[in-house]
């Protein structure tokens, strides 16, 4: 039976946010009032944003067995998340990410994704999981974990011998592993990918270019190109020889506080949208909109 809206399989790690003012230099220090710890990974962060637009929705991820990790599973329950697939592991810490933000918004990130590289799935659990939900959305940082993407392609592969409408965020492959795009022909109807890791992934190659010919080899029904204040683009293949292009304009907020989990914010609206019947360009506004209001919260999950 039916009965959870999209599943998440993606990073659950808790996220060091650290504002300040000047520049980071060697051997220099800076005090800041404007620190936090939150929850975070594209995981959560994802999964948190759906639920908060309504949908039933359930995650795949690892944590440690610490405290960090029974922290990261009470926010998540807390948001009527599903949980019940997120695994304690012993050996590992449960992922952090140290996130630095200047005035201006901008963020280098530091991350250690501790437990979520060991997470694990039979396949009698990926047929209970898949049979359960309407969409499968994957991120793709669970390349990195210890069995390079295995469990991102049965599941997948699962997901459309189901039936089942897939999505994946280009995220971890561009830069670590950008030959798995070949591994993904014919799983997936979305794919997200920002500017940052366009780049990344088509090297010396004009990134639009690049783009059309991934959506076409991966036989995608859309791609959604993320461009932060410029709003984002969608690459919609017509036929084997000719995709669409349409530019969606950013929606302008003030108060820029931090742009962590922007495009997390994104990604659950557009599938939001699209679970709802919304068109590709309603739901690339709602993205636009969704990960710009993103910007004026500290931190990605809400």
């Amino acid at each position: 039976m039916v009965n959870v809206d999209v599943t998440i399989l993606g990073d659950i790690n808790i996220d060091i946010i650290v504002k300040f003012e000047g520049t980071l230099v060697d051997d220099i220090s800076l005090i800041t009032p404007n620190a936090k710890i939150v929850p975070g990974g594209v995981g959560a962060n994802i999964a948190s944003n759906l639920a908060h637009m309504g949908l039933k929705t359930r995650i795949l991820g690892a944590v440690g067995n610490d405290v960090l990790g029974k922290y990261m599973l009470e926010k998540l329950e807390v948001r009527g998340i599903d949980t019940q697939f997120i695994q304690r592991i012993d050996e590992a810490t449960t992922g952090f990410v140290i996130v630095l933000v200047n005035a201006k918004g901008e963020k280098m990130i530091i991350a250690s994704r501790g437990a979520n590289s060991y997470f694990k799935l039979e396949d009698k659990e990926i047929h209970h999981i898949v049979e359960e939900t309407r969409h499968v959305h994957v991120s793709g940082y669970s390349v990195l974990n210890n069995d390079r993407g295995e469990i991102i392609l049965r599941l997948l592969k699962y997901s459309k011998e189901k039936g089942r409408t897939t999505s994946l965020d280009l995220e971890g492959i561009a830069q670590y592993y950008p030959e798995f795009t070949e591994k993904l022909t014919g799983l997936l109807d979305i794919i997200f990918i920002n500017r940052a890791e366009a780049k990344q992934l088509c090297k010396n190659i004009d990134p639009i270019e690049c783009l059309i010919n991934l959506a076409k080899t991966i036989k995608v029904k859309a791609l959604f190109l993320k461009k932060g204040e410029e709003g984002s683009t969608i690459l919609i293949p017509e036929n084997k020889n000719s995709v669409k292009i349409i530019d969606i304009e950013p929606y302008k907020v003030q108060n820029i506080i931090d742009c962590t989990g922007a495009g997390d914010a994104y990604n659950a609206a557009v599938i939001t949208s699209l679970l709802r019947g919304k068109s590709y360009i309603e739901a690339a506004r709602e993205g636009n909109r969704a990960g710009a209001l993103a910007c004026t919260r500290l931190g990605g999950f809400i």
